[in-house]
Formats: structure tokens, C-alpha cells, sequence
């Protein structure tokens, strides 16, 4: 791999993994239109888990407010931290963090599957497959309602959000955007809807971090020159998905989510007419 396409992969990653629209896809779309490295094979897999390892970063710097109140509480229960005289237990950030524990073990699942997954890079499927997510992203920011408050978040909400996050692992579809989706359409606030899917977001993106440096290590070579690439890469990624981060609570704040399935359907479109110019 060279040095531009690690440099291209980051800011992409950085960018498509927080915002609503897919880094698997864009992977696609990168791989064939323009030839580019492969990520799932030998030491491209080192440059995958720094765009996880990015991502995460970003995620902490960004939205280190929507953060803090849970990750003090989970601070508490592992024993980290000790709870002062007179200080009260958060019960309703213990609530939101099991909850993102029921919706991880159902987006976990997707690691039975997610190397297949990943080589599913064909510009026909990732086109049609942003196609119906794009309509997923329009339907969803469409229909809900903010009804519900942090107390009133269901179980079957954390189900649903964690079930619709594992069916969107596939290149085309975006595990962060389906959470955010699923949750406004089942009526969570906008602020608690980014939190629980940003929680579940950065627990998964640790997941998939181990995940592929374990295959980095299993199917990849190792060199000084990967190790270059590798910092290139998460640098890139977590600075440009800081921005994303920051440009994607703009968008909550104004309820313009489903704004961002006009772009699925754009990119759906030119991998399809890709597609057939390549058959």
C-alpha cells in the first residue's frame, strides 16, 4: 500500500464512519474506481484498525460532554473511581449503559459475519444496498417523534437499535447511522439517541479495532514502513472525524439526519452506472 492511499483511507474513514453514510461503502467505491489497496487482505488489515483506532479517538475528543456523566458512573462500577461521601449514583446513565450492553451483544453478532462482509466490495451490490439504506435514513428521520425521555428508553429499543446496527455492516450501510435512525424513529430525544448510539458505536469500534489487528497480525507482515502507514492513517482519521462528528450534531440539532439520504442515493446511482461501464 502507499503512503496516499493510507492517507486517503483515514480521512474517508474518518468521515463516512461518523458521519451517516458508510466508510464500507466508500471503500467499495474507492476499490473500484480507482484500483486502490485492498483493506481485507495482509497488512491492509493494520490500516483498517488504525481508521478503528482513529475513530475512537475522534469520538472521545469530540463529544467528550455526552460522555462524561457515563463514563464516570462505569468508572464507579469497575472500581476505578470511589464514590465520595454524599455523592448519589447516577441511575439513569447505569440504565443507559445496560441498555448499550444489550444492544452491543446483538451488533457483536455481526462478527460472525463481517469478514464476508468486508469482502463484499462489488460496486453493484454496495450500490444497491445504499439504495435501501438511503431509504432507511429518509423513512426514519421522516416518521419520528421525540416522545420518549432517557427513563422511558425500552428494551426493545436497545434490541432494535442493535439489530438494525449489525444488519449494516455490509459496505453501503453505515452500524452508526442505522442507531441514530432506529432511535428517532422509535421516539428516543435527538441528545439521548446520539449519546446511546455514540456508546455503542465506541464500544463497537473497539470490538473491530482487536478484531482486525488480530488479523493484521495472523494474515499481514509487519514492517516500519506499515507502522508509518498505520499512524498516517489514525491521525487522519481522527482529525477529519472530529470534524464529521462536530458537523453531524449540527445536523441532529436542526433534525436534518434524513438529509443525508439524498446523498446515498447520489453515490448509489454513479456506483451503478460504474458498474456497468466496468461489466
Amino acid at each position: 500500500m502507499k503512503i496516499i492511499e493510507a492517507i486517503i483511507y483515514g480521512i474517508f474513514g474518518g468521515i463516512t464512519e461518523l458521519l451517516p453514510i458508510s466508510f464500507n461503502g466508500h471503500y467499495a467505491f474507492l476499490r473500484g474506481a480507482f484500483n486502490m489497496s485492498s483493506l481485507t487482505e495482509g497488512s491492509g488489515y493494520y490500516i483498517r484498525s488504525a481508521i478503528c483506532l482513529g475513530v475512537m479517538a475522534a469520538i472521545l475528543f469530540g463529544s467528550a460532554g455526552e460522555l462524561r456523566k457515563t463514563g464516570k458512573e462505569l468508572s464507579y462500577i469497575i472500581g476505578i473511581r470511589k464514590m465520595r461521601r454524599g455523592e448519589k449514583k447516577d441511575l439513569l446513565a447505569r440504565r443507559t449503559m445496560s441498555l448499550v450492553f444489550f444492544s452491543l451483544l446483538l451488533l457483536a453478532l455481526s462478527l460472525i459475519y463481517r469478514g464476508y462482509a468486508d469482502r463484499m466490495v462489488h460496486l453493484l451490490y454496495s450500490a444497491l444496498i445504499f439504495g435501501v439504506y438511503g431509504l432507511l435514513l429518509f423513512l426514519c428521520n421522516r416518521t419520528g417523534q421525540e416522545t420518549k425521555t432517557d427513563g422511558q428508553t425500552t428494551l426493545l429499543d436497545a434490541m432494535l437499535m442493535g439489530l438494525g446496527s449489525a444488519a449494516s455492516v455490509f459496505p453501503g450501510a453505515s452500524v452508526f447511522g442505522s442507531s441514530l435512525s432506529i432511535g428517532t424513529a422509535r421516539g428516543l430525544q435527538s441528545a439521548y439517541t446520539f449519546r446511546f448510539s455514540l456508546l455503542l458505536f465506541l464500544a463497537y469500534e473497539g470490538i473491530s479495532f482487536v478484531y482486525y489487528l488480530i488479523r493484521a497480525f495472523v494474515y499481514g507482515s509487519f514492517s516500519a514502513f506499515v507502522l508509518l502507514l498505520f499512524f498516517l492513517a489514525a491521525l487522519c482519521a481522527a482529525v477529519f472525524g472530529y470534524f464529521a462528528l462536530q458537523y453531524l450534531r449540527y445536523m441532529l440539532e436542526r433534525k436534518k439526519l434524513g438529509a443525508f439520504s439524498g446523498y446515498c442515493w447520489t453515490i448509489a446511482i454513479v456506483m451503478l452506472i460504474l458498474s456497468l461501464i466496468n461489466a
